[in-house]
């Protein structure tokens, strides 16, 4: 069985948005309207003399603590520049809407979900131009033959872009950002945007993000946390797609109010991509759109998709197995997008029956 889409008690005709309650704009903090989730179950009382293994283990507290960094401004976590809340997002079509040639592409990229790839993909083989600052200052210059020189990824390049009113130039046809509320204002009555994005199992993400992290970040290094570690830590960065589709900030309460509007936002603003279903994800990408392969560009879609080309090749990250004292842990912190992820499974599945594989479509590849 799948749900309604749109969402059972949403009109076919279209989203009607709800003001998104940011931080000290409701009515008391950490209530939604539609309530708490129910809290989980307490586990049963343990001996203090015989923990659970992994309780055990994280209470063998690495030598060097982290300090709990402040909280994050709302600026830095969702953006500086919003549509006005009553309509937001104001300019992204519903995904049953029939487009024009106006329409310009949105890719919510969420960070560590084959983003790099998706973006390869569009601009090598699709020949789709998007805005990406490559050079110091941004400047309405094309830099190479699909890249204009304007930063949509940072809050700051945001406020910039649409200073630019790039949407407007007729010199992109793709916008991409992780500021999924905030760059949705970069739009405009003449040029909306037809988004998707792609999603990743949760312990995956956690688990890649947990490497780029400890990359770049010596303290991190130090305290030679293990992934579950670092997850069960109070400062660690949970359910960062409902936060950024309801714009809620780390460390505050997600209610189902929140989970509510993250899922009506995603089924009916995003064609969703699948990055364990790659391949099939861009197959209905192509039809969703209509994009044309480059001429001479046979095989380009695979050459990347199929880990051939050696800067997509898929890497085996540690993480824990599947089901376990670990894995689980994993999957209860990030409850909420664990949720929202498998909402966003049955609307994939949805869309391979709206764009069902036809033999032709190997030409695709």
């Amino acid at each position: 069985q799948f749900l309604p889409y749109p969402p059972q008690g949403f009109p076919q005709g279209g989203f009607q948005a709800i003001p998104v309650p940011f931080p000290g704009e409701e009515g008391q903090q950490g209530q939604g309207q539609g309530g708490s989730p129910q809290a989980a179950p307490a586990p049963p009382a343990q001996e203090e003399s015989k923990p659970p293994p992994l309780q055990h283990e994280l209470q063998k507290q690495p030598a060097q603590e982290a300090e709990k960094p402040p909280q994050v401004s709302r600026e830095k976590y969702l953006g500086m520049t919003f549509p006005t809340p009553e309509k937001m997002p104001q300019f992204l079509r519903n995904t049953m809407d029939h487009g024009n040639d106006s329409d310009l592409v949105f890719f919510w990229h969420i960070p560590k979900t084959a983003g790099s790839m998706m973006k390869t993909i569009m601009s090598t083989c699709y020949g789709l131009r998007r805005a990406e600052k490559l050079e110091h200052p941004a400047s309405m210059v094309m830099i190479k033959d699909t890249v204009l020189n304007v930063d949509t990824a940072s809050p700051k390049g945001i406020v910039e872009a649409k200073e630019f009113e790039i949407a407007d130039s007729g010199m992109i046809d793709v916008i991409i950002s992780s500021f999924v509320l905030s760059a949705s204002s970069l739009f405009t009555q003449s040029h909306k945007g037809r988004a998707f994005t792609l999603l990743r199992h949760p312990v995956d993400t956690a688990a890649s993000n947990f490497v780029k992290r400890k990359g770049r970040s010596k303290d991190l290094r130090d305290l030679e946390l293990e992934l579950h570690q670092y997850v069960s830590q109070d400062w660690y960065p949970d359910n960062y797609m409902v936060r950024q589709l309801s714009g809620v900030l780390p460390g505050d309460t997600i209610t189902e109010h929140h989970m509510d509007l993250a899922k009506n936002l995603l089924s009916a603003k995003f064609f969703i991509g699948i990055v364990e279903e790659m391949e099939e994800t861009v197959r209905q990408l192509q039809l969703y759109y209509g994009w044309k392969q480059r001429p001479g560009m046979d095989g380009c879609v695979e050459q990347f998709v199929g880990g051939k080309h050696e800067s997509f090749m898929m890497r085996k990250r540690q993480k824990p197995a599947k089901d376990s004292e670990e894995w689980n842990m994993i999957v209860e912190k990030e409850k909420f997008d664990m949720e929202l992820y498998y909402f966003g499974l049955e609307i994939f599945s949805k869309q391979q029956r709206m764009y069902p594989y036809e033999k032709k479509d190997e030409s695709f590849f």
